[in-house]
């Protein structure tokens, strides 16, 4: 069977999802909304028509300047702000911008922000003093659902007026939103909030055109504007959080696409700062630390303008060495008790470059919209039509009775507004110099085309040819807007009927400001949708890992014969033969073939044990700035996925040279300890080495060891006599059982001492099982092959062995390398809880019965042991571990100030030594530490600091004296071995190239894990479907759920289902799928009830930890696997 990767380290066992807890703070994760239409207004309901800021429809910034440093301008004191006004309900209300009433009929308004079960009776209630004349309802054409918004005629101009003053009202727990509507044609393009479908609802209200540079330039020294990178949130797909490491106050919220103009996921861009009446409430943060120490976000509380160099290095370590000199500028100091908000007004970088940003679509099918008339004269279409010349924008040319979910956009005689005018890819490029203006042709018809007046605009009758049509594709990613398509760029090895059943790559090309969706260009199918070829090739491409084969110049580099070589060759080396001094043993998962570490054990004449972790030596093979080095520096890390890995390093070093295979001889960075039975550590030794592997084993092979059932012929011992083969079996066992022995030990004193284990649990498949041409036993590899059966993975007394070894070498690696190189080191970061998360968290908990301190590690830990035994318990841990932050690599320098300790493990260093094979900081680590042993060969000493301690807090002093010590310092003591490092220079880092590396590997890290996850999604969503095809008695699975957490605002309860680890939002407006009649929420009284179906019509009050009678089952949600959790009926825990 396969089931997901295990930490061999027990590091990664705290890992913390995207969270589902609104309570808890944001989160990476988006939920699959309708964006097609969603409203472009402000949160507030205010007319935010963007006006012409004058100028060229594209601005480019001047060539990069380089960098000198942060600007001068002086961090000013901050400027108190004015109360702002409240309103009723749960959240503010401000006095709107509206719209000029109209002179004459229609009046209409926009009403937005309704409830998804609200009903038209129920808007009606709400106007009953201006009674109006007629109400749409928006609703969503694929699903049926209302969108929560829509439009209400009056009979008089007055009834309007008075209408629009219920703007923030509240209307079933929510704040509405209201607005006069606008009518097609006006106001520079219409559409978005505001826009009837009787008045062409689907027009756009075009974009505002970027500052000039040097408006931007200054308006950034004023304080005006701000720099950072855009990110979006799973709360909203229009809502987005520009962030700077050098925002003091938090992040700064761009709500709306309008707002956003053109910026995509990743972007540098400039910010326009709203007046501070516009900003949002914050919620306090709780004071007091967290954890200890407690690391803060950058940019939160700290004084950057007295400390340039860390200014400097935080600005690297977030946005990149070759980011824009304007993102050094200091931001204004943004008030505790407000979030500010803003709009983007400026494009410095395109992360990546527009055309280099390829995303996985999917074809919005059937309906259609159309675009433009041609200009007189227009010249013949292209796929690859690129004109810099901009053109007025063409009328949009539509009928009433179209779908709102637009799959089609014709285009007649040429690509129109949508592909002409403007490269608004080139826009976003530093080095790009916009051409000049043509002037614009004047709309003209298409001969022989029969046009219709109908309210100021022109219904074509007739359709266009097919090579001018633009398809409508919805990328995947929630973040990115609809993408148009033009039909003659796709692939004909697809029929056009079928089209809609596949996944896509599409290649963005251009945006202008004329144009509500950027276009793009086909790139490549995927595979059909509901198969695990096409999830799988989507997953990998959303998540940027690289799946090519590695280049020629790389295999040339590798496939090289390599043998040990002789003893005094190995002596030259410095690499000591421990074949017949260590007994070494591999332990893994059956079905590894990167077998990264090797454990040794033997007893001492005085009782006490030698005790060996001995690693792949993959620094030996993989030199600095080679090809191979290279290649592996991009990737960063083997990707596991359930049914495959993509590799680091070429096959022949993961699977041959590299690895510890079993009866082989191998290259290896040892560290070996001798200890006593109390598993102190009384001396310690770091080399190379050459070892012998005389067994490998499974984690099911040493666990039968551990429960002494375990038979001799099981163990893999190689070609031995069978008059040696008993002795060796009884020295194998020995081993197992003198690690376990120890590792037992260590486990209990890790734990004392306040190590913090927060698990949620981890899915795995099983697979039938084939034997390949050697009669091995291996997994049958076809990707569209179901799962048999689905397992929880639980890990064992052998898991636990490994992990300790493993944890206890990477630790000590730590010690030794920030003994020698503090301020150049590879290390891994793991800060304490977020406040603003665990502060809620304590609170609701507490509501519960479970009193959670989290005022250190070894606090949490014992809040977390009295729990253990509560069958809540693992509820209890999940809230929590969505507390918890990310750990991160870092370079030792910290100049950051966000401290080095390891809030999980409880020490203060810790790093990644024990696996080379899959994760490049481990070979960085090893040729840190081979550049150390060759400075005690030559008789060098570590700087003159006191040996650092393992309690916390007297780390805390030891960190305070690494300060100031660079690399420079450092090697100024070491110029009489100058001659001897000579051969070890290039393993030899700076802080700055340390933390460059570690900003890419924390980065690929996080995409690995998010692949991982996801392949895992789409193998269970897999398993259902078969359920349902083979027609089982029962097509599901049934379990029980509980809720994890409630929100009001947004309308949701998120539910996790332990047996099979999965999470789950309950929203009102999927409430059809649940067998209730109505689902409510009180945001006034911060309550929701669930009315069942049925004569009784129970009703439920829906609180934390209420728990389920569930069943789980496929589903399919636009054309992908999924799957819903049905609550049936309320349990007992």
């Amino acid at each position: 069977f396969f089931s997901p990767m295990s930490s061999r380290d027990g590091e990664e066992s705290l890992r913390p999802k995207n969270s589902p807890f609104s309570f808890l703070g944001k989160s990476g994760e988006r939920r699959n909304e309708d964006r097609s239409n969603a409203p472009v207004g402000d949160v507030n309901g205010n007319d935010v028509v963007s006006k012409p800021r004058g100028g060229r429809e594209d601005r480019f910034p001047p060539q990069q300047r380089p960098y000198s440093g942060p600007q001068e301008a002086p961090m000013g004191p901050r400027v108190p702000r004015e109360p702002r006004n409240h309103g009723k309900g749960h959240s503010q209300k401000q006095e709107p911008v509206h719209k000029a009433l109209p002179d004459k009929p229609p009046f209409q308004m926009y009403i937005g922000n309704l409830p998804f079960t609200t009903k038209e009776e129920d808007i009606r209630g709400f106007l009953s003093h201006v009674p109006p004349k007629h109400i749409q309802m928006l609703m969503d054409r694929e699903t049926g659902k209302f969108k929560g918004s829509g439009f209400v005629d009056f009979e008089t101009r007055e009834d309007l007026a008075e209408a629009l003053k219920l703007h923030g009202e509240i209307l079933n727990g929510r704040n509405v939103r209201v607005n006069v509507a606008e009518r097609a044609g006006g106001g520079g393009g219409g559409g978005g909030e505001g826009s009837s479908d009787n008045t062409n609802r689907n027009a756009f209200r075009q974009y505002s055109d970027y500052l000039e540079y040097e408006e931007v330039e200054r308006g950034i020294k004023e304080k005006r504007f701000v720099v950072g990178v855009l990110h979006c949130t799973r709360y909203g797909h229009s809502v987005a959080f520009v962030r700077n490491p050098l925002f003091v106050g938090g992040d700064v919220v761009v709500d709306g696409w309008t707002e956003r103009n053109r910026a995509l996921p990743g972007d540098l861009v400039v910010v326009r700062l709203n007046d501070e009446s516009k900003w949002r409430d914050r919620p306090p943060v709780p004071t007091g630390e967290v954890g200890y120490p407690t690391p803060k976000r950058p940019g939160t509380g700290r004084n950057w303008s007295v400390d340039a160099m860390a200014a400097t290095r935080a600005i690297k370590h977030a946005l990149g060495d070759q980011v824009h000199s304007l993102a050094y500028t200091h931001p204004p100091v943004f008030p505790e008790d407000a979030q500010a908000t803003g709009d983007v007004v400026y494009i410095l970088e395109r992360r990546p470059a527009f055309q280099d940003k390829k995303i996985v679509c999917r074809l919005v099918p059937d309906a259609r919209h159309r675009q433009s008339r041609e200009p007189a004269n227009p010249e013949p279409p292209s796929a690859t039509h690129n004109n810099n010349n901009t053109a007025e924008p063409l009328e949009v040319v539509r009928s009433n009775e179209e779908d709102e979910e637009t799959g089609e956009v014709f285009l007649f005689g040429g690509f129109g507004a949508a592909l002409g005018g403007g490269d608004s890819g080139g826009a976003s490029s530093p080095n790009h110099t916009p051409q000049a203006e043509a002037p614009a042709p004047k709309p003209a018809l298409v001969p022989g085309e029969t046009s219709v007046p109908t309210k100021n605009r022109v219904m074509t009758l007739t359709k266009p040819p097919p090579s001018n049509k633009l398809l409508k594709f919805r990328p995947d990613d929630d973040a990115y807007p609809i993408i148009l398509v033009p039909e003659n760029s796709l692939d004909s090895t697809v029929e056009p009927e079928d089209r809609h059943r596949y996944l896509y790559l599409i290649r963005l090309d251009k945006w202008n400001d004329k144009s509500q969706y950027p276009i793009g260009q086909f790139d490549m199918f995927l595979g059909r949708l509901g198969t695990i070829e096409a999830e799988t090739r989507a997953l990998l491409k959303t998540h940027e890992v690289n799946t090519n084969d590695f280049s020629e110049d790389i295999y040339n580099e590798v496939n090289v014969p390599f043998h040990i070589p002789p003893p005094d060759e190995l002596r030259r080396m410095h690499r000591k033969d421990l074949r017949k001094e260590e007994f070494a043993c591999t332990i893994d998962p059956e079905t590894a073939k990167d077998l990264d570490d090797a454990l040794s054990c033997s007893q001492l004449p005085d009782g006490t044990f030698k005790v060996g972790v001995h690693i792949a030596d993959v620094s030996h093979f993989v030199t600095p700035g080679c090809f191979t080095d290279k290649e592996a520096s991009e990737r960063c890390t083997t990707v596991y996925l359930v049914q495959k890995c993509i590799p680091m390093l070429p096959k022949i070093l993961c699977e041959d040279y590299c690895s510890l295979n079993a009866n082989q001889d191998k290259f290896a960075f040892s560290v070996v300890w001798r200890m006593s039975k109390e598993g102190e550590i009384l001396s310690e030794w770091f080399g190379k080495s050459v070892i012998h592997n005389y067994c490998r084993m499974s984690y099911g092979t040493a666990q039968r060891i551990l429960d002494d059932e375990i038979k001799d012929e099981e163990l893999n011992l190689g070609n031995i006599s069978a008059a040696d083969r008993p002795r060796m079996c009884e020295k194998v066992k020995k081993s197992v059982r003198d690690l376990n022995a120890i590792a037992l030990i260590l486990r209990k004193k890790r734990f004392d001492s306040g190590c913090v284990r927060l698990q949620r649990g981890k899915l795995g498949f099983r697979f039938p099982r084939v034997t390949d041409e050697s009669g091995n036993i291996t997994v049958k590899d076809d990707m569209r092959f179901a799962p048999q059966a689905l397992f929880l993975y639980s890990t064992q007394a052998a898991n636990h062995l490994v992990e300790e070894f493993m944890l206890l070498a990477n630790m000590q690696v730590a010690q030794k390398m920030c003994t020698w190189l503090p301020a150049q080191s590879m290390v891994r970061r793991h800060g304490g809880p977020l406040a603003k998360k665990i502060g809620p968290a304590q609170e609701i908990l507490e509501q519960y019965g479970f009193k959670i301190n989290t005022q250190s590690g070894p606090a949490l830990a014992q809040s977390l042991e009295r729990v253990a035994n509560d069958e809540r318990g693992v509820v209890v841990r999940l809230i929590l571990t969505y507390c918890m932050q990310l750990a991160k690599y870092c370079c030792s320098d910290d100049n950051e100030g966000l401290g080095l300790h390891h809030f999980a493990l409880n020490v203060p260093f810790y790093t990644h030594f024990t696996s080379p094979i899959r994760r490049y900081p481990d070979v960085i680590v090893h040729r840190t530490l081979e550049f150390i042993l060759e400075l005690e060969r030559n008789g060098e000493s570590p700087p003159p600091l006191e040996s650092l301690p393992l309690s916390v807090a007297s780390a805390k002093d030891t960190l305070q004296r690494m300060k100031g010590m660079t690399a420079s310092n450092l090697l100024e003591g070491w110029t009489e071995s100058a001659e001897a490092l000579k051969g070890r220079s290039d393993f030899f880092y700076t802080p700055e190239e340390v933390d460059a590396m570690a900003v890419i590997c924390n980065d690929k890290k996080y995409k690995a894990k998010k692949a991982q996850d996801e392949s895992s999604k789409v193998f269970f969503c897999y398993y259902l479907k078969t359920l349902q095809r083979d027609k089982h008695d029962r097509p599901f699975l049934a379990s029980k759920c509980h809720v994890v957490s409630l929100d009001y605002k947004k309308q949701l309860f998120n539910i996790f289902v332990p047996e099979y680890a999965l999470d789950f939002q309950v929203t009102a407006k999927e409430v059809d799928i649940q067998p209730w009649e109505d689902l409510n929420f009180d945001g006034d009284a911060k309550s929701c009830t669930i009315t069942w179906k049925g004569e009784d019509a129970k009703v439920t009050m829906v609180e934390l930890l209420t728990t389920f009678e569930c069943r789980v089952e496929y589903t399919e949600k636009n054309g992908r696997m999924s799957y819903n959790v049905i609550c049936e009926k309320e349990t007992d825990f």
